[in-house]
């Protein structure tokens, strides 16, 4: 009966209290919202038409994008590849070098990117060069995460097979792990390309290469928003091939479907040319280089040397970024849900529904958080209300897609057995496919809100609250690595904790 009791009446009240909490903290609320909903229509105005004469300026800091993506999702592919070893049970069953391996690969992914930008455009000064070993640390992490769990659960009957024959530790790698993970790998590479495009469009906001630069120089020198607009659409191409594109390769790693040779044949160019051409093109200052290296040692000794006074500014600054994330991922859920269904294969929808309706999504999930935020800030003026709308936004698009795969891989035995007996369509929904995705669906919200707890401890960058706001100004305007080193301090720790926490419930709610 407690349990009941905590479940019906404890548990929904304790929630109510947290969005009240939350909502207050990010100056929220739907009156403000809807009252104000015409100053959206009104930036828009102030958009469009795009500045269409900028677009000539913007050639070449795109290929500078491009180029980052490429080389920093190939060199953290191939650094991926031993930290995948170290943090998988299959491979590495030593628990003292398992667990710093894993606690490594943690704290790596708990620091936002952008974050990771300020500090290399302060090690190797402002351009591509500091871009590229930010987006190889972000893929390294995600790649080998992703990887490594798949790695756990590989067939290991090729393992046991080998070490019968008193092979070793590198010899079971090479040919008893790699070929069963490689199709998954290279899936989660592709995956992390994509996601890299979208970062490395917006790296130089805080100076680091490409053409969040432009981005800037339209924001804070130009005061152009047409501008603005043209910068967003030639992002928003980008984006929208790509992702179609690695798609189907994805596709045809994971579950195995064949393409055809011309498919296959253009796409090995494509992915051996961009390469060669990143590595070959991006111009690299050896002397820059020397430099950068002998910075790392001075800034880094700084940076962990925390200023314990900022203490308290930074944590407060950081439960607004929560704050931020939390209502942003909730208002997402809830919008996100009926896309769930509608964009599902497997519903009995007509096809050409099902395609107009994943436009939808796909092509909000296009836009970077940060444009985003810029967007919300001229519609709605500085502050967290336009972080919420901005990670509410994206998430949309994000959660959408995550819900119609969720649903397309359900269990079609309960909607058959209710169909055997005559019931309904409405009937079938409710008890066949209702039961076994709202569990998912809220698990995915939950990986949600860690991915966007991370999004908003830099938002604050633009002006849309959070600590991001500190960590700017502490690396930027009075260079002050010490309270650099509290603030991330705080970033890890609060993101870590929140990992940790939504894991577990998130395995309960999958596994009951």
């Amino acid at each position: 009966m407690s349990k009941r009791l905590f479940y019906w009446v404890l548990l929904p009240l304790g929630l109510i209290g947290i969005y009240i909490w939350a909502g207050i903290g990010t100056e929220f609320s739907f009156a403000e919202l809807f009252g104000k909903s015409y100053r959206v229509l009104d930036q828009i105005g102030r958009m469009w038409p795009p500045d269409w004469d900028f677009l000539n300026q913007l050639w070449k800091p795109l290929q500078d994008s491009l180029r980052m993506a490429i080389l920093g999702t190939t060199l953290g592919a191939l650094i991926s590849l031993p930290l995948i070893m170290l943090t998988t049970r299959t491979v590495t069953r030593e628990l003292w070098i398992y667990y710093p391996a894993r606690l490594l690969m943690g704290v790596i992914r708990s620091i936002p990117d952008l974050l990771y930008a300020i500090l290399f455009v302060a090690i190797f000064g402002i351009g591509p060069i500091a871009g590229i070993p930010v987006l190889m640390i972000f893929s390294a992490a995600i790649i080998a995460k992703m990887t490594s769990e798949s790695a756990d659960n590989i067939d290991r009957g090729p393992i046991e097979a080998l070490e019968a024959t008193g092979a070793g530790r590198l010899s079971i790698i090479f040919f008893a792990v790699i070929p069963q993970i490689l199709p998954i790998f290279l899936s989660y590479a592709l995956y992390v390309l994509e996601l890299n495009i979208r970062v490395a469009t917006i790296l130089g906001f805080v100076g680091a290469g490409g053409i969040g630069d432009s981005l800037r120089i339209a924001l804070e020198f130009l005061f152009s928003y047409p501008a603005i607009m043209t910068i967003s659409i030639v992002i928003l191409a980008i984006v929208f091939v790509i992702d179609y594109v690695s798609g189907r390769f994805r596709q045809s790693l994971v579950e195995g479907k064949d393409l055809q040779w011309w498919w296959k044949a253009g796409f090995g160019v494509v992915v051996v040319g961009g390469i060669l051409w990143a590595a070959t093109s991006l111009q690299v200052d050896p002397e820059r280089v020397s430099r950068g290296f002998a910075n790392f040692g001075r800034i880094a000794g700084r940076v962990l040397s925390p200023d314990w006074s900022v203490l308290g500014m930074g944590i407060d600054k950081m439960i607004e970024s929560i704050q931020i994330a939390l209502i942003g991922t909730t208002i997402s859920m809830f919008l996100a849900f009926p896309f769930g269904f509608v964009c599902a294969n497997n519903l009995g929808f007509p096809k050409w529904l099902v395609y107009a309706f994943r436009q939808i999504p796909n092509l909000i999930r296009t836009f970077p958080e940060l444009i985003l935020a810029i967007f919300f800030i001229g519609a709605f003026g500085p502050g967290p209300f336009p972080g919420v709308m901005a990670l509410a936004f994206h998430s949309i698009g994000m959660l959408s897609r995550m819900n119609y795969e969720i649903v397309e891989n359900i269990d079609r035995g309960p909607s058959e057995a209710l169909n055997a007996i005559g019931a309904g369509r409405t009937l079938g929904f409710r008890f066949a496919v209702l039961p076994q995705v709202i569990p998912e669906f809220i698990a995915m919200a939950l990986y949600r809100f860690e991915i966007n707890v991370r999004a908003a401890s830099v938002l604050g960058i633009v002006g849309a609250g959070g600590i991001g706001t500190l960590i700017y100004n502490a690396s930027t305007g009075s260079r002050d690595y010490a309270a650099l080193g509290t603030f991330l301090l705080v970033v890890i720790v609060f993101v870590g904790v929140i990992d940790i926490v939504s894991s577990w419930i998130r395995k309960k709610l999958i596994e009951g």
